[in-house]
């Protein structure tokens, strides 16, 4: 069992896994004592300001960086710049806060080591509170990959901890709703509690969980404004002060313009609750009445020399702007959201839930949002919760990019040429194509060649049932699984070039079933690096990034007719049955994808590469001149060369048997014979017909 240690938190964060054994001797020995005796020595109401949660939150936000911060929930690592999840501890953190002083923390922690469930328990970081981590277990055992599973065990656990601590020790300890990145702070504490034998909380998750309200708490640094910090808000108030006496009528050419405009911003500052010297300070570098800073002192000792009773410390900020913050700090403390890049879709989490999904904001969504809102005082509608949800303020969710920088470091085992050896052919350049056409699907993922697309395309032909469809479905990853579509209808441009950018990959079934007409778009398509189009509900054209590769399927056996744009396909005649049941180790095939293309490996056809595959692509050519196909298919023999003897009618069974796509009326023997006469064929009778000496071409 690992807790994650977040180093360097508020600069670029570092994680390391550190085991338990070493992290109560990291607390014991105090290796971050300095820091953190530096952080005790703080003002007691910046170490202790609201309960429960977002105090806690808080402190983790703000504390001093040489501090690391602790995880015993998750076990997390660092890839790629971003922080990912790679396993749950089921470990449940209790903060007990608020308390007096140290030594009240100190019996608390002796307490709280009495209980059987305390794994660990020690003094917190800022010396007047108790960190207590507790296991939890499930009745019948649970999986940490069976999510839904997970959130109610642990939110059960969670419950009932907090009862049975609140109650044994006789404190009230404010309720904590925890998520998988719940963190505290690291401590140092020569008494820390440490049991490898604490009873692991057991949960029967046959039984219903009762949900609990968590208990009201104030903005964690009192701040007068929400979501903004202390600071951030006396600033913003008194600019708002200052714009109140800019609007109030007074004259610039009035001789007492100075006088007056002071004692009235004095005024104001003191009745919305502000600090008489940060005013002061701030009044000087106001141009239009900094000339004398003696008059600035005098006119505001004498305002704040008044005692007020009431304060107001919104009195004079704007109710728009007073709205919009309570909108914003309301939507950041009960919700993550993220908006899609492939599917414009904005997407919406629980703040505070062990539930790691992202659910769409429908507008049933934004209705709830908005109802929560009102209850809470704020002054919304859902017309503006929906506003916000669609505006830039909401940070974009790359799922494909997402998913290639949680990847794992390459094992250097071959997993591509095995993943391509499980569509049995006769292609013999196969494996190397489809493997380029791999590294070129995900080098556009990462957006290496923003001018062009992946335009080359895997094209699996055979007999129907063979899996040519089925293969193409377990090509992207679990995850990315939401990204695979085949139901593109090419005969919509602006449908298609919405799924250029929607979609990670795409399967044009069926490929013969679209007429020659559309084949040159389609061949257009496969090259294009970026996308044009109207999105929905849209007026006006906007550019979006290309994702998407393509790959076909086909029953034809020659399903292409333009001899040039054939370097486009990677034809694959299926000689079996496609193994598409065998498990796929993604994280592994895609990191030696990612790891090839970092080295260099290619992601495209050089020239040579494309003549070759032109030259294998001529077998599946559509023929529609006879002329053509019986130059393509015979040759006449060399002057003491072994050669076939045929007759018109077996050398039309061959053409119809190799060329389906010519109707058979246009192959006849006669026909067949009289062309064969016109490129000098010589023909010799018998009893069966004319027959003619003739040579195979093999491609």
């Amino acid at each position: 069992m690992k807790v994650s240690v977040f180093k360097n938190f508020l600069n670029g964060e570092r994680i390391t896994a550190c085991g338990v054994d070493e992290l109560v001797r990291i607390i014991r020995d105090g290796d971050y004592a300095d820091a953190i005796s530096d952080y005790r020595c703080a003002s007691p109401r910046m170490l202790s300001v609201g309960r429960g949660g977002e105090a806690r939150q808080w402190a983790v936000d703000t504390a001093d960086n040489r501090i690391p911060r602790l995880c015993f929930a998750s076990e997390y690592r660092r890839q790629g710049g971003v922080r990912r999840l790679v396993g749950r501890n089921g470990l449940v953190l209790l903060e007990i806060d608020n308390l007096a002083d140290f030594p009240t923390a100190v019996s608390l922690r002796n307490e709280a080591a009495r209980q059987p469930f305390t794994l660990m328990a020690f003094v917190g970081a800022n010396g007047r509170s108790v960190e207590v981590v507790c296991r939890v277990v499930a009745h019948d055992g649970v999986s940490d990959s069976d999510a839904t599973a997970y959130v109610r065990m642990m939110t059960e656990g969670v419950r009932r901890l907090h009862y049975v601590y609140s109650s044994q020790l006789g404190v009230n300890i404010s309720v904590q709703v925890q998520a998988d990145d719940t963190m505290c702070l690291m401590s140092a504490d020569a008494g820390i509690y440490y049991s490898l034998g604490a009873v692991a909380f057991t949960v029967d998750l046959s039984k219903p969980v009762a949900a609990y309200r968590a208990a009201d708490v104030r903005d964690v640094d009192e701040s007068p404004l929400p979501g903004k910090s202390r600071d951030e808000a006396y600033r913003y108030i008194f600019y708002s002060c200052w714009d109140s006496v800019l609007d109030s009528g007074l004259s610039l050419d009035d001789a007492l313009f100075e006088e007056r405009a002071i004692s009235l911003l004095a005024r104001y500052c003191r009745h919305s609750g502000l600090p008489q010297q940060m005013c002061v300070d701030r009044a000087m570098t106001l141009d239009l009445i900094n000339r004398d800073g003696e008059l600035i002192t005098l006119l505001f000792n004498q305002a704040y020399g008044n005692n007020l009773v009431h304060f107001n410390p919104t009195a004079h900020v704007p109710l728009p702007a007073l709205t919009a913050m309570k909108t914003d700090h309301f939507m950041r403390k009960r919700f993550r959201l993220r908006r899609n890049v492939l599917t414009g879709v904005t997407q919406y989490k629980p703040l505070g839930a062990y539930d790691t999904y992202y659910r769409p904001v429908t507008q049933e969504v934004i209705n709830a949002i908005a109802t929560m809102a009102q209850r809470e005082g704020i002054r919304v509608w859902a017309r503006d919760i929906k506003e916000r949800v669609n505006s830039e303020l909401v940070e974009p969710y790359d799922p494909v990019n997402d998913y290639i920088a949680s990847l794992p470091e390459w094992d250097g085992r071959d997993r591509l040429k095995a993943f391509a050896a499980r569509v049995p052919t006769d292609n013999p350049y196969w494996t190397e194509f489809f493997s380029v056409w791999m590294r070129s699907m995900v080098a556009h993922w990462m957006g290496l060649d923003s001018n062009h697309g992946n335009a080359l395309v895997p094209l699996l032909i055979g007999r129907q049932g063979c899996g040519k469809t089925s293969f193409t479905k377990i090509i992207l990853p679990e995850s990315l699984q939401p990204y695979q579509n085949d139901r593109i209808d090419f005969k919509n441009d602006n449908a298609v070039m919405l799924g250029l950018s929607s979609f990670a990959l795409i399967n044009i079934d069926e490929f013969d079933r679209y007429s020659v007409r559309r084949q040159p778009l389609m061949k257009y398509l496969f090259s294009k690096g970026d996308v044009t189009a109207i999105k929905a509900y849209g007026r006006t054209f906007t550019t979006e990034r290309r994702y998407a590769s393509f790959i076909g399927t086909t029953n034809s056996p020659c399903p292409l007719t333009d001899p040039t744009g054939s370097r486009r396909f990677i034809c694959a005649n299926v000689t079996g049955d496609i193994d598409f049941t065998s498990p796929v180790a993604y994280d592994q095939l895609y990191a030696q994808l990612v790891s090839e293309i970092r080295h260099c490996y290619a992601y495209y056809l050089d020239t040579t590469a494309e003549l070759r595959l032109m030259e294998y692509n001529r077998r599946f050519l559509r023929h529609n001149n006879i002329d053509e196909v019986l130059q393509s298919m015979f040759r006449q023999p060399e002057e003491g060369e072994a050669a076939q003897e045929l007759t018109a009618s077996e050398i039309a069974a061959v053409v119809c048997r190799e060329c389906p796509d010519i109707p058979p009326s246009r192959v006849t023997a006669v026909e067949i014979g009289r062309r064969l006469k016109a490129c000098g064929y010589k023909g010799r009778h018998t009893e069966h017909g004319t027959c003619y000496m003739i040579k195979r071409i093999k491609v």
